[in-house]
Formats: C-alpha cells, structure tokens, sequence
C-alpha cells in the first residue's frame, strides 16, 4: 500500500496543492486488504493509521466475508498501530475484506 505523502515544507505550494487535490479526488491510501483468520474467533490487524479514535468499516470482496460482515464483526482498537477483530469461526479461507480506516 502507498503512503500518504506528509508537508514536509508548508511553503511549497506544489506539495501542498498536489497531496490536497489527492485528497479531494479520494485517493487517501486509508484502505487495507484483510482476511479473517479462519478456525478463529478474533483476527488481529496491524496498521500504522489505526488508533483508539479510528472510524473503522468493512467492504465484503467475497460471498463469504458477507455472510461473516451479517453476523456481525465487532472491533476493539487499545492501542495505536493494531486492532482485534471479533467475529465467528469460520472454516472457510476467503473472508476478505477492504478495510478502511478513517481517523
């Protein structure tokens, strides 16, 4: 996943312009790729953008991880940099998701 380019000159308008504009337009590089642990009831998530604060939700990419999103998935964030998901166990390996972390 890319990385979200930070001002490292607040007086370069370029920069400023160009990482805004990328804002606008949606490209916020605030989504990750995650897979349920299957067997288990709790699948833990690194990421340096998830803190106790975040906003987090799930897009469902399979049949499957739908039917897993339905029966609930609940999320714990204590501490900044990872969170624990809690879901039922699942024997099936395609509970794939788009996580996307806001805050």
């Amino acid at each position: 996943m890319a990385t979200y380019p930070k001002i490292s000159n607040p007086k370069n308008e370029e920069q400023v312009a160009r990482i805004v504009n990328n804002a606008i337009s949606g490209a916020l590089n605030v989504v990750k790729a995650i897979t349920l642990d299957n067997g288990s009831t709790t699948t833990t998530v690194y990421h340096p953008k998830l803190h106790p604060e975040s906003f987090v939700s799930f897009m469902a990419k399979t049949d499957s991880a739908s039917i897993a999103q339905s029966e609930g998935l609940k999320v714990v964030i204590a501490n900044t940099g990872s969170a624990v998901i809690h879901h039922n166990a699942y024997t099936d390996t395609d509970m794939d998701f788009n996580m996307l972390i806001i805050g």
